[in-house]
């Protein structure tokens, strides 16, 4: 095959080593486009529209071509701005034939979105219970402050009848020793009832810090079990050899309920063969669990598109969602929110 480069007539200008997936490539399959944002890549090859995700140093792709009803994968690398791979046809990523590119033109700059406004990496959750419990516990100070001042107003009363009777008794009743003694038992139940209120009091508030921090447990508890559950997943997928010991997998694990607590990064819309139809015409929102090593998705139904599209990157939600399937070339877990 004739390269376009020996076509023109002049060779390409002297390049700088490209090493993203973005640029120009000329191979003996034609021209390969390539753009990259971040981790994602779309792109042209052999006429029909490719898109994938870089992980580590390789973009694994989907290929599709509409107008001949065809698709496959593939992947690729880049060593010193030459573009080297393979490419297949349905499920395989070799069985179309190698890939050998040279870059044909200046690689254009790397697109990058600007920074999202990302409040300190707190969890969400967390955020929401410590406020909770700021907020509890703000209630326990006023409820001790208001039993203490009525415990201080009691008190008083209490001296203060013994001082009005005091005055009243003649000096020598008051001299007498049955009236010292029933004024000491006055006195030390005054102080008494003081000790009593004040245990009274912290009782109450340890019970309700008690209770608030055992609810605060049971929902980090929820956390890390759905994310221990996630890398347990992609652990054993990742040792999986064969799709059919993923689907296995995949057929276990499916209709397994987690809480996930994802930071968005983009909403896309929900397409591909044997879509579930409570999913078709929905969205797709792709975003990162921390802890978790790749992206996942969640695809919600069209009756959910209206929340999904007023998202924005680096927003932080909580779902509680279904496991439905893994995306081997983009090493994706992928889950559904269904009516």
């Amino acid at each position: 095959m004739v390269s376009s480069a020996n076509i023109s007539g002049a060779p390409p200008s002297r390049i700088q080593p490209n090493n993203f997936f973005n640029g120009v490539w000329n191979s003996d399959w034609g021209e390969i486009s390539l753009k990259q944002d971040g981790i994602d890549v779309v792109g042209k090859f052999i006429g029909a529209d490719l898109n994938g995700q870089v992980t580590g140093r390789k973009f694994f792709f989907d290929w599709q071509k509409l107008d001949e009803n065809l698709s496959g994968r593939g992947v690729l690398t880049i060593e010193n701005g030459l573009l080297t791979g393979s490419w297949g046809h349905g499920e395989s990523r070799d069985n179309g034939g190698p890939i050998n590119g040279t870059p044909l033109e200046t690689a254009a700059s790397l697109v990058v979105n600007p920074p999202a406004v990302i409040e300190e990496k707190v969890d969400s959750v967390e955020t929401k219970v410590t406020t909770e419990l700021n907020e509890e516990t703000n209630k326990i100070d006023k409820i001790k402050q208001r039993a203490h001042e009525k415990k201080v107003e009691m008190s008083d009363q209490i001296k203060d009848k013994v001082e009005e009777l005091e005055e009243k008794i003649p000096l020598e009743i008051k001299s007498n020793d049955k009236f010292k003694e029933m004024k000491s038992t006055i006195e030390d139940t005054v102080v008494n009832l003081d000790v009593k209120a004040d245990k009274a009091i912290e009782e109450v508030a340890a019970e309700s810090t008690d209770k608030l921090e055992e609810f605060q447990d049971k929902i980090m508890l929820s956390m890390e079990d759905s994310l221990s559950k996630l890398n347990e997943t992609l652990e054993r997928l990742d040792k999986a050899v064969m799709t059919k010991d993923r689907e296995t997998i995949i057929s276990e694990l499916s209709g397994s309920e987690m809480n996930l607590n994802l930071t968005v990064d983009r909403i896309d819309n929900t397409i591909g063969y044997g879509i579930d139809e409570a999913l078709r015409g929905g969205k797709t929102i792709i975003g990162n669990v921390e802890g978790v090593p790749h992206a996942i998705s969640i695809k919600v139904p069209k009756s959910m598109n209206d929340f999904a599209s007023g998202l924005k990157k680096g927003q932080k939600i909580d779902q509680n969602v279904t496991l439905s399937s893994f995306n081997s070339i983009r090493k994706m877990l992928e889950f559904s929110i269904k009516n």
